[in-house]
């Protein structure tokens, strides 16, 4: 069990998710993140009937389990790209559209491309017009 994850939960006021995941952890069952993260990459569009069985199996209601799921994507969306406070308007805008399509290669999510691209171009400001030229080299 991962203590971090515990104490957090129970700082926030999830006092029952807490217990949930302690009592999980104490089956050996995997973390509940995990169960979460293994339930939508076998099945991206899952039911809610699949979602109320994880619930259970976790001995929590649906509610609580989807408090959690809400943190997680919350923290996935807001963990993603370390310079989301930056302005698009800061990036030369050719490259910041470049960046977008290239990075939508490796997600179906344009706000997560974007930030992305943002991170890269925070890097280096050219840094898709240098891709692009290293891309036609190894085409060589």
């Amino acid at each position: 069990m991962r203590k971090d994850i515990f104490e957090s939960l129970k700082r926030s006021g999830y006092t029952e998710l807490a217990r949930a995941y302690y009592a999980t952890a104490q089956e050996n069952q995997p973390s509940l993140d995990d169960a979460i993260s293994a339930l939508f990459l076998t099945n991206a569009n899952p039911k809610d009937a699949d979602v109320h069985a994880l619930a259970m199996k976790y001995n929590m209601s649906a509610e609580q389990l989807e408090e959690r799921l809400y943190a997680m994507l919350s923290a996935y969306i807001h963990g993603v790209g370390k310079h989301n406070d930056v302005p698009d308007s800061q990036f030369d805008a050719t490259e910041l559209e470049i960046g977008v399509n290239v990075e939508m290669e490796h997600t179906d999510n344009k706000y997560i491309a974007l930030c992305i691209a943002k991170d890269h171009l925070s890097e280096c400001k050219k840094y898709y017009s240098y891709l692009t030229k290293m891309e036609e080299l190894c085409k060589k």
